[in-house]
C-alpha cells in the first residue's frame, strides 16, 4: 500500500497526470456538494471520502449518438485517522458547548447549527478560518444521517486506497493500483475483465514488448478526480501537506481555483436522479469496456495481453 504522497508523485510518471498537467491543462465538471461524505471504519481506523463530479470529457455510444456521462464517482480510503461519529443532536450539544459563537438558543436553533455544518462542509481553510466551526476539526456528513468529526493534520505519509469510476482511471491505473494494494477493494463478487483490445498497430505491438502506451513505467496513480479530492482535503487541511508532491498538488489546485468554484448543492430528490443517471451511464461504460476485451493476433490467433491479467477485481462502487 502507497501513502498519499507517495501516490501523488507516482502519478507524475505518466505524461499529462502531474499535478501542473491536470489542474492547468484538464477540463473538470461541476463538483456536487450533497454527496461529499464520509464511511467510516472504526475497527480499522479508515475514513472512506466519497465525492460526486459532474462528466465534463468521458463520452458513451448511445442510439442518439456520443454524449458525455453523467457524473462520476471518486473515493479515498485513508488509514490510520482519528474519528468521532456523532448524532445531529450530539453534534449540536458539542457545538455549543466549544465554540461560543452558537452558545445563543435563540439566535441559533437547533436547526440553524445543522444548516450551517452542512453549508460549510468541507470550506477552504482559507476562506474560513475566522469562522471554523470546530478548532482543528473538519466535520463530514456520515453515511446515515449522522456526522463524522475528523482530527486535521492527517499526516500525507498515511497509507491510502483510492477508485474512480471514470475510464481514465480504469485504463491508466486501475491495474498498477491493484497490484500495489492502492486501490479500493470491491465487497462484491469480483467481476472478470478480460485483456484490452488495441486499436493501433503500434499500441499492438508495444503490448507484446510489455510496454503499455498509456503507462510505460506501469506506475500506480491518480485520474484527475482523484487529485482533486485530494487537493481539497489538504487546501482544508484534513491532510497536511508536508511532502513536496503534496505542497504542489495544493499549490496547483489554488493556482486553478478558479476552475473549481462550480458547485451545485443537491436536494436528496436530486440527488437521487443523479445515482440513477449514473448507474444507468455506468452500465453502458462496463458493456462498452467490454467491447474493447481481447485482441487477435497478425496470425489470427488469441492471445493474452501482457498489459491486464486475464482476471482483475474491477471496484463496481
Amino acid at each position: 500500500m502507497l501513502s498519499i504522497s507517495e501516490l501523488i508523485r507516482s502519478s507524475a510518471n505518466v505524461k499529462g497526470f502531474s499535478s501542473e498537467d491536470t489542474f492547468g491543462r484538464k477540463k473538470f465538471g461541476e463538483i456536487y456538494l450533497y454527496n461529499k461524505k464520509v464511511k467510516v471504519k472504526p475497527k480499522s481506523s479508515i475514513i472512506e471520502v466519497s465525492m460526486m463530479i459532474k462528466g465534463a470529457t468521458q463520452k458513451i455510444k448511445t442510439r442518439g449518438g456520443e454524449q458525455t456521462v453523467t457524473a462520476h464517482k471518486v473515493m479515498v480510503a485513508i488509514n490510520n485517522v482519528e474519528q468521532e461519529n456523532y448524532t445531529p443532536a450530539e453534534l449540536v450539544a458539542m457545538i455549543r458547548k466549544e465554540n461560543s459563537n452558537y452558545k445563543d438558543t435563540e439566535k441559533f436553533t437547533n436547526e440553524d447549527i445543522l444548516e450551517i455544518v452542512n453549508s460549510t462542509i468541507w470550506s477552504s481553510s482559507k476562506a474560513s478560518k475566522s469562522g471554523q466551526i470546530l478548532q482543528d476539526r473538519t466535520i463530514f456528513q456520515g453515511e446515515k444521517g449522522n456526522y463524522i468529526v475528523i482530527k486535521n493534520k492527517i499526516p500525507d505519509s498515511s497509507k491510502i486506497q483510492v477508485w474512480c469510476s471514470c475510464s481514465s482511471y480504469y485504463w491508466v491505473f486501475q491495474y498498477y493500483n491493484i497490484l500495489a494494494d492502492a486501490n479500493i477493494k470491491n465487497p462484491g463478487r469480483p467481476i472478470k475483465m478480460e485483456t484490452y483490445k488495441y486499436k493501433t498497430k503500434k499500441g499492438l505491438e508495444l503490448a507484446k514488448k510489455g510496454k503499455p502506451m498509456r503507462n510505460p513505467k506501469k506506475s500506480p496513480g491518480l485520474c484527475k478526480h482523484l487529485m482533486l479530492l485530494l487537493a481539497m482535503l489538504l487546501d482544508s487541511r484534513v491532510v497536511s501537506p508536508v511532502s513536496k508532491s503534496s505542497q504542489t498538488l495544493e499549490t496547483q489546485y489554488f493556482v486553478n481555483i478558479d476552475k473549481f468554484k462550480f458547485s451545485s448543492r443537491l436536494n436528496q430528490e436530486s440527488y437521487d436522479k443523479l445515482i440513477r443517471d449514473f448507474d444507468k451511464d455506468r452500465r453502458k461504460v462496463i458493456a462498452q469496456r467490454k467491447s474493447y476485451s481481447s485482441w487477435t493476433d497478425l496470425a489470427g490467433s488469441q492471445r493474452t495481453n501482457r498489459f491486464f491479467n486475464k482476471s482483475i477485481l474491477e471496484s463496481m462502487r
